[in-house]
């Protein structure tokens, strides 16, 4: 079968095309024929060396997939063949035409939804959904969320405005502000442009972003306001962050760090059957900004660190 592997940490052409062995089934495991894998920024981190559940090179990367259940290990009963599903290879392996996981880590899909909407909305979607309910967002909230433009960001804004909650939201341009305006958000700011963080602004922060400006954005919360960080495309905060926290501890507010490594599998499958509730009853959208062939994972990734994707990019298998 055709990999994907990250030869060396370093620019988007350590990824190499190579042929490997299909993977053999354990027990409890199914085998995945890949349709489609989700290209997340954790892929592009990873392949820089800088994401530590990958110290050295010589992987494959990719953690969502989609496709269909074609062969199935001991343990595993016969009616899940032919099943199509969503996965999460949390170690890796996704960018592969076959990939090997237990089966109780495979979510059923719809035949309805495609391969390339279920891992735009997957991983992405599964985190805005847990953060939001962390959060507790409730109608007539002033929600702010950083990275709009982001896999995560476009979830969050849709399903915060679910909840009829007031959305603001950072983009980088008009064009795609007003693209944000039409799946939510009701206010849209430039980050390309000078900005004041407003100070009492916010019930809650969703930021997607992280680093240097973390801080002073944790000071627009409002009394009792909830801040979530599930995301971290900046890079890392200001080492004394904390003290902006401290600064506003009389509106007591709170900070959640959100990951959804911390979530047992059954929250996870939970949250993944509301999503697709969510699509079915039209209060949510897939939005992918590219499809590519496995082969051009490297443009993948280019396309990605531009800073100019809106949605998700999905790479292709067949």
């Amino acid at each position: 079968m055709k990999v994907i592997v990250t030869s060396e940490f370093g620019g988007a052409d350590v990824l190499r095309l190579e042929d490997r062995p299909r993977p053999g089934l354990a027990a409890g495991e199914a085998l995945v024929a890949v349709e489609a894998i989700g290209v997340g920024y954790v892929d592009v981190m990873a392949r820089q060396g800088r994401y530590v559940a990958f110290p050295e090179p010589g992987f494959v990367p990719g953690l969502e997939i989609a496709g269909r259940i074609v062969a199935v290990g001991p343990g595993v009963n016969e009616d899940r063949m032919g099943r199509r599903v969503f996965g999460m290879p949390m170690s890796g392996g996704g960018y592969a035409e076959f990939v090997a996981l237990p089966e109780a880590q495979l979510m059923d899909l719809p035949e309805a939804m495609s391969a390339a909407d279920a891992v735009a909305l997957g991983m992405n979607a599964l985190v805005a959904r847990i953060a939001i309910d962390r959060a507790s967002i409730g109608k007539d909230e002033s929600v702010f969320i950083r990275g709009a433009g982001g896999g995560i960001g476009l979830m969050a804004v849709q399903m915060s405005a679910a909840r009829q909650a007031r959305v603001s939201a950072t983009t980088s341009s008009d064009a795609r502000g007003a693209r944000l305006q039409g799946l939510g958000a009701q206010r849209t700011l430039d980050r390309s442009k000078a900005l004041e963080p407003r100070v009492d602004a916010y019930d809650v922060v969703i930021d997607t972003v992280g680093g240097p400006e973390l801080g002073q954005h944790i000071r627009t919360l409002k009394a009792n306001g909830r801040y979530v960080l599930c995301g971290g495309v900046g890079g890392m905060p200001k080492a004394d962050f904390g003290m902006d926290i401290i600064a506003i501890y009389h509106k007591s507010p709170t900070f959640f760090a959100f990951s959804l490594n911390s979530v047992e599998m059954a929250k996870i499958r939970a949250a993944m059957q509301q999503i697709i509730a969510d699509v079915d009853a039209g209060l949510l959208v897939s939005v992918v900004d590219r499809i590519l062939p496995l082969a051009d994972a490297a443009q993948a990734h280019r396309a990605l660190e531009s800073g100019e994707v809106f949605g998700k990019v999905v790479l292709t298998v067949g």
